[in-house]
């Protein structure tokens, strides 16, 4: 069984890589990614510049984890 989750991706540099994302007023996005049922993640979304974006265009990733999360964006 397949399930989706929004999760927040937040800038990141370090010695050798980086990961920019966001703009000049947050250093993150959120994403949605898929979880297959043998454990497998993939990145079926991005971009999104709030949890509630992300939720509105996802709604059947959001659960209660998500929720309880979801004031830090």
């Amino acid at each position: 069984m397949e399930r989706q989750f929004i999760v927040r991706v937040d800038s990141f540099e370090g010695r050798d890589t980086y990961l920019r994302c966001g703009d000049y007023k947050q250093d993150h996005l959120f994403c949605v990614i898929s979880i297959d049922g043998e454990g497998k993640p993939e990145i079926v979304d991005n971009g999104y510049r709030s949890f509630g974006e992300a939720a509105e265009a996802w709604p059947d990733a959001i659960n209660a984890k998500t929720l309880s999360t979801a004031r830090r964006d």
